[in-house]
C-alpha cells in the first residue's frame, strides 16, 4: 500500500511539473505538434456518439475533453494533476467539462454510469495498466464504449539519467503494445472488441517537421493515405471496444 501511495505522489509531482509546458492550446496549427494531436483527436471524435455521458481518463491538458463536449457529448475530465484541470477551466471558462482529481486506476466514480469512456495516450505510462481497464469497465454502462489509444509498436528505450545517475524509459512509457496484446488486456477486463485502427504515418511526422502544412484537408488525406499502404509505419494504435 506504502509503495503505491508513493508511485501515486510520484506521477502526481511529474504532471503537476510538466502542466505548462507547451501543447494544443498554445501550439500553432502549422507545427509538428499540432497535426500530431489533432490527427489522434479527430480519429478518436470519429468514433464517438453525438451525445450521451462520457469520461475522459487521464485527459492530460483536456483538449479532447473540449471536443468530446463540442460534439455533444457530456464529459467529465478525470486526471491525477490539479495543474492541469485548473489550466483546462483556464482555457474554455465557463464550457469547461466537470472537472474529477483523481488516481485513474481508482476514479471514485458511481460504477455502470458512462455511455463512452476515451482513455488516450495514457496508458502507456502505467505499470499496472490492466486496473485502469477494469476500472474502465466498472464505470461503463451495459453496452457502454470504450476507446483507448496509445503508441503502436514503439521501441522501448532505456536512457541515463545525467543527474542521479539511474535508467528510466524514455517519454516515460514502460509498455510496448501491439493489435494482439492490448486487445487480449482488453477483453480479460470484460470487453469486446469492435474496431482497431492505425494511424499517423511515421514518414509523414518526419516530413512536417520541414514542410510545416497547415493541419487539415491535405494532411489528413495524407496521413490516411500512407497508413492504409504502410500500416506497419504508424505510430498510434486505437482500439474501439463495448463493455459485454
Amino acid at each position: 500500500m506504502n509503495s503505491l501511495k508513493k508511485n501515486k505522489n510520484s506521477s502526481r509531482q511529474y504532471y503537476e511539473a510538466v502542466a505548462h509546458r507547451t501543447n494544443i492550446w498554445t501550439c500553432a496549427p502549422g507545427s509538428p505538434t499540432y497535426y500530431q494531436e489533432m490527427v489522434r483527436y479527430e480519429r478518436i471524435i470519429a468514433e464517438l456518439p453525438e451525445s450521451g455521458l462520457a469520461v475522459d481518463l487521464g485527459c492530460g491538458n483536456g483538449y479532447l475533453s473540449y471536443l468530446m463536449s463540442k460534439r455533444g457529448l457530456t464529459v467529465i475530465s478525470v486526471d491525477l494533476s490539479i495543474s492541469r484541470l485548473q489550466n483546462l477551466r483556464t482555457a474554455i471558462a465557463t464550457e469547461a467539462p466537470d472537472q474529477v482529481q483523481s488516481d485513474i486506476h481508482q476514479t471514485g466514480l458511481q460504477s455502470a454510469f458512462a455511455d463512452v469512456i476515451v482513455c488516450s495516450e495514457v496508458i502507456e505510462h502505467i505499470q499496472k495498466y490492466q486496473q485502469v481497464l477494469q476500472e474502465a469497465e466498472r464505470i461503463l454502462k451495459h453496452d457502454g464504449i470504450f476507446i483507448v489509444t496509445v503508441p503502436y509498436k514503439e521501441r522501448l528505450k532505456k536512457i541515463i539519467c545525467p543527474h542521479c545517475h539511474k535508467y528510466f524509459y524514455a517519454d516515460g512509457h514502460l509498455h510496448r503494445f501491439d493489435r494482439n496484446n492490448l486487445a487480449t488486456d482488453l477483453e480479460r477486463s470484460g470487453l469486446t472488441i469492435l474496431k482497431q485502427k492505425r494511424f499517423r504515418h511515421r514518414l509523414l511526422v518526419h516530413l512536417q517537421y520541414h514542410l510545416k502544412l497547415r493541419y487539415g484537408f491535405v494532411l489528413r488525406f495524407l496521413d490516411q493515405l500512407f497508413s492504409a499502404i504502410h500500416p506497419e509505419y504508424t505510430w498510434y494504435l486505437l482500439v474501439k471496444s463495448k463493455k459485454k
